[in-house]
């Protein structure tokens, strides 16, 4: 179960969403590695079109959401992306900066994250004439075959000039089993344990992807929270 405010949603039910998200996908044209870019902060869609995207072999870029339009133009171009998942309140701050052949698709802010930072409500509704996230992917059947698994497809910083995209080949299954291994020693994730973890920092982060990604193909029980606050860390680990 992932679990974000007072939604819950189920493996199964993730995992179906997800399906259907990698038919339409495909139907969008997704195909041959074309990375798919996600400005999201932590929610179920994060998770739904990570896998989605890696079912044809496609990473996603997570984009840091306090970008401007004018950097996410650039890692736009720069990765190669035909394909936007973006939440409603950040897409104001891009909108001008993503060129007219990515097709977008927008989702809902939900109720916990809007309260988290403030967002007015008229900034979480998908606009006018832009594609639900939600009512377009669940027009689509499943996808029959498996979800697929790649890794993300990360920007640096960009400290010293532009940011650069660091991009992972396709792994061999040793080398998956392999990597699975060291990440459930490092990050304490026990596989069938029934565990429950805390996902608090924003998953465009490569650490804190790498450990809620982990956590998702291990079944756990992964709590969101919209934004780090102390207190309310607390009371969810209380």
């Amino acid at each position: 179960m992932i679990v974000s405010g007072d939604r819950r949603i189920s493996y199964p039910e993730i995992f179906a969403r997800a399906a259907r998200a990698a038919t339409g996908l495909k139907e969008l044209g997704l195909a041959g590695g074309m990375p798919v870019a996600v400005m999201l902060r932590n929610d179920f869609a994060f998770f739904e079109a990570s896998s989605a995207a890696s079912t044809f072999g496609s990473p996603v870029v997570p984009i840091n959401w306090h970008l401007k339009a004018e950097e996410v133009n650039y890692i736009l171009g720069d990765c190669g992306a035909g394909i936007l998942v973006c939440h409603a309140d950040l897409w104001p701050q891009i909108r001008d900066g993503v060129p007219a052949h990515i097709k977008v698709l927008i989702v809902s802010t939900p109720p916990e994250i809007a309260s988290a930072f403030n967002i007015a409500a008229d900034l979480t509704v998908v606009p006018s004439g832009m594609t639900d996230w939600d009512a377009w992917r669940d027009t689509h059947d499943q996808w029959s075959g498996p979800l697929g698994r790649m890794s993300p497809m990360f920007y640096t910083s960009g400290t010293t000039g532009r940011p650069k995209g660091v991009r992972r080949g396709q792994m061999r299954p040793e080398q998956l089993a392999a990597a699975e291994r060291v990440s459930t020693l490092a990050y304490g994730i026990k596989p069938g344990d029934d565990q429950v973890v805390l996902m608090n920092g924003p998953m465009y982060h490569s650490a804190p992807n790498s450990y809620g990604m982990l956590a998702f193909r291990h079944g756990c029980t992964i709590v969101l929270e919209p934004r780090f606050d102390p207190e309310d860390l607390l009371r969810l680990v209380q």
